[in-house]
């Protein structure tokens, strides 16, 4: 019976290896990874879902747990340098005295970073839409219907993502994103919130998204993309856990590719779930296998042959995943990723 059992799962793990296109990994791959060693994986985007407060948009509503997350402003001065404060100061007037979300902040510190004229009344008018569903002025252009202050500072950047774009690199919007979640996550309950995830892997979780394909700050639709939202929470939760300053915090982020999540949590050892921690729909539906001590011999061999077959497998199907690659359309691919996932969790409970 273990024999037969055994077979089966070794299928599981193949139909699994072969669902990747050329052995690319994806997050759901790490995902599932990540739950075999008991690890919380924490997908966000989805308003009212659970880890809504994780985006950057959070706050932009008229409700009283919302305005109590506000940025203060001058907590927003204090970060810029010298030079900026001292621009800001005698450009500006009238500043906000809150900021309702982090998308304000991260927009208007890219507008600052860049050489354009009158950045600073843009990155005024960006920190002071309100909270809430307003017809804005946007940049003194054009008047439209938002959903929130996040929507009016994105739109507002957008009129002038032609000349700021150009001047970008990785690194200045990396700073100015970093720089804009210290300052969001510096009191509870947002930072209890962030804490309280311990070691979760977290996920902006983009795929969902019609619109357009945000593969950088999020999973992406292909669910390939670098997730620098999530990257950036993880990496402040630990600065945060650490007491680190914020300049070594600023400094010091270095994104992993899928391919080093994938090798980090195969080598990681198994953890206890923090009972505290509430275990959210993640974006597989693996369930957590229990920790080392409790593992059946059935269940040793089971992760025993997935580490064996994510070592090699791959090299022996890059032709056959080239070929279906070429051949085969999204709604094929989808059906075969759902079918694997069903033999997966099948399997994972076979040995529970």
């Amino acid at each position: 019976m273990k024999k037969v059992l055994l077979q089966f799962l070794l299928f599981c793990s193949v139909s699994y290896s072969v669902m990747t296109i050329n052995g690319q990994a994806t997050w759901n791959d790490v995902s599932a990874l990540a739950q075999t060693k008991g690890i919380v994986v924490v997908p966000f985007y989805t308003k009212g879902a659970p880890h809504y407060e994780f985006t950057n948009y959070y706050g932009g509503d008229n409700s009283q747990a919302q305005q109590s997350c506000a940025i203060a402003f001058a907590d927003f001065l204090n970060k810029l340098p010298q030079a900026e404060q001292q621009g800001y100061a005698a450009a500006i007037k009238k500043t906000p005295t809150v900021i309702a979300t982090s998308e304000q902040l991260f927009h208007a510190l890219r507008i600052l970073q860049s050489g354009l004229q009158n950045k600073y009344w843009h990155a005024n008018a960006i920190l002071s839409y309100p909270q809430g569903n307003n017809t804005v002025q946007i940049a003194g252009l054009n008047s439209q219907q938002v959903n929130s202050a996040g929507d009016a500072a994105r739109e507002h950047f957008n009129l002038l993502r032609t000349v700021i774009a150009p001047q970008e690199t990785d690194a200045t919007k990396q700073k100015a994103m970093l720089t804009a979640l210290w300052l969001k996550f510096q009191k509870d309950p947002l930072k209890k919130k962030l804490l309280d995830t311990q070691t979760a892997l977290l996920i902006e979780d983009t795929k969902q998204q019609t619109k357009y394909d945000d593969s950088y700050w999020g999973n992406g639709q292909n669910d390939v993309g670098t997730n620098h939202l999530g990257q950036m929470l993880m990496h402040l939760r630990d600065a945060l856990q650490k007491n680190t300053p914020f300049e070594t915090y600023l400094t010091s982020y270095k994104p992993k590719t899928l391919e080093e999540y994938k090798a980090f949590y195969t080598a990681v050892t198994n953890v206890q779930r923090n009972p505290q921690i509430p275990n959210p729909s993640s974006v597989t539906n693996a369930p957590a296998l229990a920790v080392d001590q409790q593992q059946s011999w059935l269940s040793k061999k089971w992760n025993g042959a997935k580490t064996l077959l994510a070592s090699g497998w791959n090299k022996l199907t890059t032709p056959i995943a080239r070929f279906f690659g070429r051949t085969k359309t999204p709604d094929v691919k989808k059906e075969l990723a759902d079918l694997t996932k069903k033999l997966t969790n099948l399997a994972s409970k076979l040995v529970n």
